[in-house]
């Protein structure tokens, strides 16, 4: 009888552990998206791609996912507030550490 609750009781961590698991693989997935993102919007700013041009680029998949959209409207303005940087190592420096930024926020609400 013991061994079969302590059997139960194993299994039954097991399974909690392992959705945990997959819950916090799923969103370190979704967070290497958001980096993604980040990583292609900072490099429009970077190139001196217009603000407006960049929106309307965040807004195309509005029809089918407006939270998505919303979102990247919103990434594109925050990417937008940092300074525009002449030497390439300067642009990819701004890349790496906007994109860094965005996927440490996403990890860190995705708690």
């Amino acid at each position: 009888m013991k061994a079969t609750i302590k059997s139960g009781i194993f299994i039954a961590t097991f399974l909690v552990l392992a959705n945990a698991a997959t819950a916090q693989s799923q969103n370190i997935k979704f967070c290497s998206d958001i980096e993604k993102a980040a990583t292609s919007t900072m490099k429009m700013r970077q190139v001196g791609i217009p603000l407006g041009e960049a929106i309307e680029m965040a807004r195309k998949g509005e029809d089918t996912n407006k939270a998505a959209s919303d979102y990247l409207v919103n990434l594109t303005i925050r990417a937008y507030k940092t300074h525009k940087f002449a030497s390439p190592d300067n642009q990819q420096n701004a890349i790496t550490e906007f994109a860094n930024k965005e996927m440490l926020n996403c990890l860190q609400t995705k708690k």
